[in-house]
């Protein structure tokens, strides 16, 4: 690495990734991981691990070993700290009585061996700096004068002691030099000082030690890499890579490769496995820890065609024992646990691969997530995804992220491919970098195709992006494109990932409170959904009792402003209700028929001005025995009254009245609704509220419409959006309240009940 440009970015590996054939998409497993089932694993494991401490030796087989210099002696207190880094990875909270008397412990133990040291380190850094900053700067401090120095090839290495004086013997492993890396790396993500030379001589060590091929084994170059060890260096690499070369990015000068990288992961590509350690029987759990370790630090979803934590995880789950641990051990129940933890971390953006120069600040999204986690106390991680993908393996983050600073090259079917993201729920932020006007113009006509009833415009200064976390007095060029009910995406003018790449976060403190308060708007400061899971459902063809025709309205206006909410909606119907709908495309009201379709709906953003043709076509369909479900898309008052005012203009004052909680929408016999949830803006109005608000119109003693003055049409495709009002969506099926809602009120219509439900 001679050459500045050779500094600049990686990786080609994503060439590989672009040049694949059409069939590649075909290949990928779309089925999603199930997030409670990741949960209850975790929950499990956690407990199995309290159960193994005891407050005299916590979670060491017993008590220190008389000769301090043996492997034992140096590990000594290792495990204890392997498993408290786990257990705060996995949200035990560190004030737990019994946590607080192991890290008191941990605290008082002098430790002398890098494993236990670098884990400790790492405790540290996952506890509130304001006590336990001066712990993590004596530990880093510690393993950087435990760094190997002696003039050969193991110098930049780490061995068992680290006890900050010179070593006992002049040997360095790649394991227990992953571990010294990751000890110091703690503390530098938390402001303490690592001098730049340690730097570069274990960026030496590790370029050293790759093998031709691309990989690392547990010593020198001339032996077989496998897996764990091809993931420690491959990780290890990155950690320094992010150190050394993050000014090289300031100017966008195109992407060139940076060989360790570029040839790690290429080993991968070629050599990953699922199911076992590559290269190597042994270590399979331990292979886990670095496989997630190497896949959060390139940001990387994919090896190939596979989605590394997606398939892992099964496995994880299929062999975990029924106590809740992995092969029985402490140890070894560990390092799934963290790999569980840390990868189920939400992706705070999916940074799109797009042809063009989108990767012109590599490691932006690195840092500015590690300073989100940081700063808010909520992990967050980020990936990189492309266009060869199912759009559903876009929805484990609510953000895709589009920047560069020439015009990106996105063909007809890419921008189909942006629209169903958007439509299935998705957010889309695009950044020109370095004054990209060519960028801006080029996002400016994408969003023109994609988009075409709509229009991008500036922001006001109200607008909650400017306020929802931090208050930005500092005026930024936002626009943003709107259906009425949401954001579609957003569009920033000002190059942010400059800031974000260099870590400026003092004189770029605005771009990264902005970034935060453009995540916590999108998801409406709620918690998100984890890695690996999406809230579009598959199409599994399941098996169905009944079908119900609904019909879907159109208007002269904004009637459609979600259109894929019966989409999903019915997806979901089938696969939890056995229930098969079958529904129009929106249709105009006056060929509504209650013999074709007994269901229609009609939503909203705004007014709702219809024709006398209109009006009577609707008061025919409910004499006539049809439904009629109305509701307020994103909890519209504009629409809110509107509909209102219909209603009673149709039917009568009284004939608009709230549903009982007796009433037989909420108590049908398979799907009962004692409470429900409503989104953030609607708590705030409502107070502690949790009952359902439909309210019914009755005529001659029949309910002819259902009324929801809170949003349902947004619940329905799944997100989450700050200021929406109405029933909350969730992705556990017993909270989501919009979708249980919609589903009782189809149900209940389509069943012509003839007695008046309230």
């Amino acid at each position: 690495m001679k050459s500045r440009a050779a500094l600049v970015a990686c990786s080609t590996f994503l060439a590989l990734i672009a040049g694949a054939p059409a069939v590649y998409a075909q290949q990928f497993d779309t089925e999603q991981i199930d997030e409670q089932a990741v949960h209850k694993a975790v929950d499990r494991a956690v407990e199995f691990l309290w159960s193994q401490w005891n407050e005299r030796t916590f979670w060491e087989s017993g008590p220190r070993p008389r000769d301090p210099n043996s492997r034992e002696g140096l590990n000594y207190g290792g495990q204890t700290a392997h498993v408290v880094y786990a257990l705060l990875a996995s949200g035990v909270n560190y004030k737990d009585p019994r946590m607080a008397k192991t890290l008191a412990w941990l605290e008082g133990l002098k430790m002398r061996g890098t494993y236990a040291l670098a884990l400790r380190a790492n405790i540290w850094a996952s506890l509130p700096m304001s006590r336990y900053r001066k712990n993590l700067q004596a530990d880093t401090g510690q393993l950087i004068k435990s760094l190997q120095m002696a003039d050969n090839d193991n110098r930049g290495g780490y061995t068992y002691p680290a006890t900050g004086e010179p070593p006992f013997t002049p040997w360095a492993d790649n394991s227990n030099a992953q571990f010294g890396l990751l000890g110091v790396w703690a503390g530098a993500r938390h402001g303490i000082e690592v001098p730049k030379k340690y730097w570069e001589i274990v960026m030496e060590f590790w370029k050293r030690r790759q093998t031709p091929d691309g990989g690392w084994s547990y010593g020198g170059a001339d032996r077989k890499p496998y897996g764990s060890m091809s993931a420690a260096g491959l990780a290890s690499v990155f950690i320094c890579f992010d150190a050394l070369y993050t000014e090289e990015f300031i100017n966008c000068r195109g992407q060139v490769s940076f060989g360790p990288i570029d040839k790690g992961l290429a080993w991968w590509e070629r050599n990953y496995e699922a199911d076992q350690n590559p290269g190597n029987p042994y270590h399979y759990w331990y292979y886990l820890y670095g496989l997630e370790r190497i896949g959060l630090a390139s940001g990387y979803k994919y090896f190939g065609t596979h989605d590394w934590f997606k398939e892992c995880t099964r496995i994880v789950l299929a062999r975990q024992a029924a106590n809740g641990c992995w092969q029985g051990t402490v140890g070894s129940t560990c390092w799934p646990l963290l790999f569980l933890a840390r990868g189920r971390n939400p992706v705070m953006f999916n940074h799109l691969q797009y042809a063009g120069d989108w990767n012109n600040r590599p490691r932006a999204l690195a840092n500015l997530t590690r300073w989100f986690s940081q700063t808010l106390e909520s992990e967050v991680a980020w990936q990189i995804i492309n266009l060869k993908v199912p759009v559903s393996e876009w929805h484990d983050s609510p953000i895709l992220y589009l920047s560069g600073s020439k015009a990106p090259k996105l063909t007809d079917g890419d921008l189909d491919k942006l629209r169903r993201y958007v439509w299935q729920g998705g957010t889309i932020l695009s950044i020109a970098e370095c004054g990209g006007s060519p960028f801006d113009g080029g996002m400016r006509k994408a969003y023109q195709k994609i988009f075409p009833n709509y229009e991008i415009q500036a922001l006001p200064p109200t607008h909650p992006i400017y306020h929802v976390y931090v208050k930005i007095t500092r005026r930024y060029p936002l626009f943003g494109i709107s259906n009425g009910v949401r954001l579609l995406a957003v569009h920033v003018r000002k190059d942010l990932p400059r800031s974000w790449q260099t870590n400026r976060f003092a004189t770029g403190k605005g771009d990264f409170d902005l970034a935060a308060n453009l995540y916590l708007f999108v998801t409406d400061k709620e918690t998100p959904r984890s890695r690996g899971t999406s809230m579009w459902p598959r199409d599994q063809g399941a098996a169905t009792r009944r079908t119900v025709r609904v019909a879907r309205l159109k208007y002269a206006g904004n009637h459609d402003p979600e259109p894929l909410a019966w989409k999903r909606f019915a997806l979901r119907m089938a696969k939890e209700a056995g229930t098969r709908l079958e529904v129009s495309e929106p249709m105009a009201i006056t060929d509504l028929k209650p013999g074709e379709y007994p269901v229609a709906h009609l939503t909203g953003m705004a007014g709702l001005a219809l024709n006398n043709e209109q009006t009577q076509a609707l008061k025919a369909y409910c004499a006539g025995g049809g439904t009629l479900i109305i509701d307020a898309a994103g909890g519209s008052r504009k629409f809110r009254k509107a509909a209102e005012d219909l209603l009673d203009n149709l039917f009568g004052v009284a004939a608009r009245k709230p549903l009982a909680a007796a009433s037989p929408v909420y108590n049908l016999p398979e799907f009962k609704i004692d409470k429900v949830r409503y989104r953030r803006a609607t708590r705030q109005r409502l107070g502690k509220s949790t009952e359902p608000r439909l309210q019914g119109v009755t005529v001659d003693d029949r309910v002819v419409c259902l009324y929801s003055p809170e949003d349902l049409t947004a619940g329905l495709v799944g997100y989450q959006q700050y200021e929406l009002d109405g029933y909350a969506p969730d992705p556990k099926a017993a909270e989501d309240s919009a979708f249980r809602i919609m589903r009782n009120a189809v149900l209940w219509a389509a069943g012509k009940n003839a007695e008046a439900p309230g």
